[in-house]
């Protein structure tokens, strides 16, 4: 989620700094778009630890990891897949069920 956060910070600074960027009107498009896009995919990510244990819930974190494999976070992504598919995890999102 620091990732989007990142976007949304930097979208930011290219809204603030555009008078001293000149009369770019591209910037001012990216930085819409880096700080809308940065807040949505931010959001999934910033309320899924708060989550109940419900079947559900093992099923969006998986969405999330897969969302994580396509960048450099996948580095960190792949193992958290292997992991994630166990089944020792999944009776764990399960016990509440």
């Amino acid at each position: 989620w620091l990732r989007y956060l990142a976007l949304v910070a930097g979208g930011v600074l290219l809204l603030v700094y555009k008078a001293e960027m000149g009369p770019d009107e591209d910037a001012v498009l990216l930085g819409w778009i880096l700080s809308v896009a940065g807040a949505i995919f931010a959001v999934p990510f910033l309320i899924a630890p708060f989550l109940p244990r419900k079947k559900w819930v093992w099923i969006y974190d998986l969405v999330l990891i897969a969302i994580g494999l396509s960048s450099c976070t996948a580095v960190a992504s792949i193992p958290l897949l292997i992991f994630w598919v166990q089944d020792r995890c999944k009776a764990w999102f399960r016990m509440n069920a």
